[in-house]
């Protein structure tokens, strides 16, 4: 990466990576309260109604990333006319998603007592579920803008409005719960707090892009439209893929076993997620910078990059994997909460595996997205996403709660590696097993570390925080010994070793 290009990507990662952080902090605190005051039925809900809209998200069709990509190399070039063009549409067309959202959205109200049976909530489920979907709606006003500092490689400034916001909702929100124990007001509050994000994002947009918004707007030529529909179908598909990945489990579990065990089932997930999206912050940052990257059109060096971040991502989500499968039951059971809120251990497993598979593979879907290949094996994204769904409901009557996990890995694992597939031959024009034999390599000793070290924890209970505390310490040292062993020689390590030299020097 050239010098720009690499203190942009650290700068988006940085303060993606702090800001996320200090939101963790707020948002368990605001959890723990949550679940203290209004029990595992809320969490049920919160848990149900968010697949459920998430399914709604289909109406975006990966429109978003898209237009984002298409405005690389104008805001590169300058190019202020076509940038606003891509704005504009981009305005219309979210206009436009917000309307189909509502409507089909108000079409599920009659569904609901089909999906939902929660004895202990009190209030009006239809109340509560019409508050979520305008949660839904109301988070794509003024966002538009937000494409215009991500495609800039300025997405440290999106991260650091949001999690301002998110840090203020979730402190009013636990005063709310604390003082009225209303879940209804817990709910707007979430609402307004998004509506304000975006709209401060958006006059800081206009504030610092003026001549964005002063451009005369034409429409795009019939070419540009034409190759945009392109991206836009590639895309639809697999955002069929990624509502039927993340939208439809806890759908299956709240029908098939019950929606108590949806929210046990979120206070591990809030962990799971919360530090796979720290990640997410950190590698989300750079897809700016990749993008930028591909506008040279050097493949050697594209691929070089890639290889070098997925070493950086495979050690992390490696490290963050062991340490959720070895910790995180006691972190619940013995720590947080108590053993009423707890998996099992295989539970636990194949979500972590999960966690892994999604999160190693980060850096090559941000390659795939900068690079615009969005329309290759368009038709395997809704296999999947078909094969998600059913192979859901077969093994949920077989196997429980466990069947839906393994059902979702593997209809993933298929998804994942027809995307390494499409960057490999379309982008590099290259075979694909280097990438699956660091793959694989990667793996095995995430597996070997995780059961080890959970055989060793077998014998050491963990009587409090102090305990735990030196399991964590174990768990550390134990990883990156067997990292560098394995990995000591290659310039992969070498140029994270670097990198982490030349961060504490700064």
């Amino acid at each position: 990466m050239s010098n720009t290009r690499t203190k942009n990507a650290m700068r988006n990662s940085m303060v993606a990576l702090v800001s996320q952080l200090l939101y963790i902090v707020v948002s368990f605190v605001c959890r723990t309260v949550f679940t203290k005051v209004l029990g595992t039925a809320y969490l049920g809900i919160n848990g149900l109604f968010t697949n459920i809209l998430t399914i709604l998200s289909f109406a975006e069709l990966g429109i978003g990333s898209a237009l984002v990509y298409r405005m690389y190399k104008p805001l590169a070039s300058n190019n202020v006319q076509k940038v606003a063009q891509y704005v504009n549409l981009y305005k219309k067309v979210y206009n436009y998603i917000m309307l189909i959202i509502t409507v089909i959205g108000l079409a599920i109200v009659p569904f609901l007592q089909y999906l939902v049976d929660a004895p202990n909530v009190k209030e009006n489920i239809i109340l509560l579920y019409l508050l979520y979907l305008m949660d839904t709606i109301t988070s794509y006003m003024f966002v538009y803008k937000k494409s215009v500092l991500i495609a800039d490689q300025k997405d440290y400034i999106v991260s650091i409005y949001t999690q301002i916001f998110n840090i203020i909702m979730n402190v009013l929100q636990m005063i709310i719960l604390v003082l009225t124990h209303s879940f209804i007001i817990y709910c707007l509050i979430r609402t307004a707090c998004n509506v304000l994000n975006n709209l401060v994002t958006s006059r800081y947009v206009d504030k610092h892009y003026p001549d964005i918004e002063r451009a005369k707007v034409d429409k795009l030529s019939k070419n540009e439209i034409i190759s945009l529909k392109e991206d836009v179908k590639g895309l639809m598909l697999r955002q069929v893929a990624a509502v039927s990945f993340d939208g439809t489990d806890n759908i299956i579990i709240s029908k098939f076993i019950g929606i108590t065990t949806v929210g046990v089932i979120s206070n591990y997930t809030l962990l799971t997620t919360t530090f796979n999206g720290i990640m997410n912050k950190i590698f989300s940052s750079i897809t700016a910078s990749i993008g930028n990257l591909t506008v040279e059109g050097d493949k050697d060096h594209i691929e070089s990059v890639l290889k070098k971040l997925f070493f950086i991502n495979m050690t992390l989500y490696g490290f963050l994997s062991v340490g959720l499968y070895t910790l995180l039951h006691d972190f619940v059971t013995k720590i947080w909460l108590n053993n009423q809120f707890y998996l099992t251990q295989s539970v636990i497993f194949i979500m972590v595996l999960e966690v892994f598979l999604r999160g190693i593979h980060y850096p090559l879907f941000t390659t795939r997205n900068a690079s615009g290949k969005f329309y290759q094996l368009k038709w395997m994204n809704l296999v999947c996403a078909i094969l998600n769904i059913v192979l859901d409901l077969i093994f949920v009557q077989f196997y429980g709660l466990i069947g839906v996990y393994i059902a979702t890995l593997i209809a993933y694992v298929l998804h994942r590696y027809a995307d390494i597939y499409v960057v490999y031959k379309y982008i590099f024009n290259k075979s694909v097993l280097s990438y699956y034999k660091m793959v694989i390599k990667s793996l095995i000793y995430m597996m070997l570390c995780s059961f080890g070290i959970q055989g060793l924890f077998n014998y050491i209970p963990t009587t409090g925080i102090l305990m735990f505390i030196v399991k964590i310490i174990v768990v550390t040292i134990i990883y990156w010994i067997g990292i560098y062993i394995l990995y000591r020689k290659t310039s992969e390590y070498k140029y994270f070793k670097k990198l982490i030299l030349g961060m504490l020097k700064l």
